[in-house]
């Protein structure tokens, strides 16, 4: 497995991909009209990018409970 896979399975793609699933459906359900594109994306960004640092630093700060 190189870095770049290894980085990438320690912020649990799936897990992220969910809370943007869910992201995107609350900010289409709150837009009036039609939503803005460019604000979406920039919002799914900040949150994969959040999301991802998020599970890795879980993954850090319970790396001894998950070892036993």
């Amino acid at each position: 497995m190189n870095h770049f896979n290894a980085y990438l399975e320690l912020t649990k793609p799936r897990l992220t991909l969910l809370v943007l699933a869910s992201a995107a459906l609350g900010f289409f359900m709150a837009a009036d009209g039609a939503p803005d594109a460019g604000l979406l994306f920039h919002i799914l960004f900040a949150c994969a990018l959040i999301g991802g640092g998020v599970n890795a630093l879980n993954q850090y700060l319970e790396r001894g409970v998950d070892a036993k």
